[in-house]
């Protein structure tokens, strides 16, 4: 019997909405569920003779289950009832040695992708089952399933073993093998990696530790620097005496005791001023101040070697006056008549 003009209705649970329907002629979308559209066809070569098909693409895990067929004509009706059983063969296990356990090496078996639930076991070389040391079996965000399934293994194992993944509605099976040679082999392998990665991180932590005491010391003497040229820039026009020196610290105007003074010298008619005294082969400079705060004198000097590059030495005036005793005249100097020494 022909049902080129009959209803036919594929649906699940509930008659409508429907998996595909076929009415007056012609497949009809309307009342199609969500999830099957753009999905289905109806194969109507044999229509004729009151035959069809069902193609669902794309099949997935909640595509699983019963389906009724329903047959309707202005006189009649029919349906059956069929059970598509959906399965989907995972991936190759993937073996991967994880670190030691009870006195062994803990070695993990990993494959995803399976529908319906898979079994996953070791074997030895002979086949024989061998106990696990963990198993999980979990679902995946696709509805599909993955696999763990854990063993210890000990250096008085067989010298191969294989895990297992096995689909049983197809019963089929995936298997990976690995050797206990390559286990212990990669376990030494991961353990020189794990030692070398720790010398890496202690060497950078090592590292880290200097560049900070550096940046530290760094920003100590910035620090120090800033207190220094802040004390000097509030103690500006509080230095007391006659004594002053010119930018570069390559001349200065001083004043002496005739006492003490290098004979040398070129002096006033006082016997107490000099002229402007040039300094071959070093540079220095002596600065006596009154704090503003409590009239209580201080004093500091540098000293530096006469070149481009040369860093002029901070330092007291009494150290002062035994370099310059040392440098240039081999008797007692001192800059300072008074308590600012």
């Amino acid at each position: 019997m022909s049902a080129e003009n009959m209803e036919v209705r594929w649906f699940r649970s509930w008659f409508s909405p429907v998996v595909h329907l076929y009415h007056g002629g012609r497949d009809q979308y309307g009342e199609q569920m969500l999830e099957y559209q753009r999905r289905t066809e109806l194969l109507k070569d044999n229509i004729t003779d009151g035959r069809v098909l069902l193609r669902i693409r794309d099949v997935r895990p909640s595509d699983d289950g019963q389906y009724t067929c329903f047959f309707q004509s202005s006189v009649s009706s029919e349906e059956t009832l069929l059970e598509l059983q959906v399965a989907d063969m995972g991936s190759a296990p993937a073996i991967s040695v994880e670190g030691h356990q009870d006195g062994g090496i803990r070695v993990v078996c990993r494959s995803s992708g399976w529908y319906p639930e898979p079994k996953a076991q070791w074997r030895d070389h002979q086949g024989q089952l061998l106990p696990s040391a963990s198993e999980e079996i979990s679902p995946e965000a696709n509805g599909l399933f993955q696999a763990e399934i854990a063993i210890v293994i000990t250096e008085e194992s067989n010298q191969k073993v294989s895990c297992c993944v096995r689909n049983p509605r197809l019963d089929q099976e995936r298997e990976s093998v690995i050797s206990i040679k390559e286990i212990l082999r990669s376990d030494m392998k991961s353990e020189k990696e794990t030692l070398l990665s720790e010398q890496e991180r202690e060497k950078e932590t090592l590292r880290s530790e200097m560049e900070r005491e550096k940046e530290t010391l760094q920003s100590e003497m910035e620090r120090e620097k800033e207190t220094l040229q802040s004390k000097m820039k509030r103690q500006k026009g509080q230095c007391l005496g006659p004594m002053g020196c010119t930018e570069d610290f390559m001349s200065m105007n001083v004043t002496l005791d005739p006492d003490t003074a290098n004979p040398n010298l070129v002096l006033s008619e006082d016997r107490k001023h000099a002229g402007r005294v040039v300094v071959p082969s070093h540079i220095w400079t002596a600065v006596c101040c009154e704090h503003s705060d409590n009239n209580e004198k201080f004093s500091f000097a540098f000293l530096g070697m006469n070149r481009p590059d040369s860093i002029l030495e901070p330092m007291k005036v009494t150290q002062l006056n035994k370099k310059l005793e040392h440098l240039y005249v081999n008797r007692p100097i001192k800059i300072f008549n008074d308590d600012c020494n």
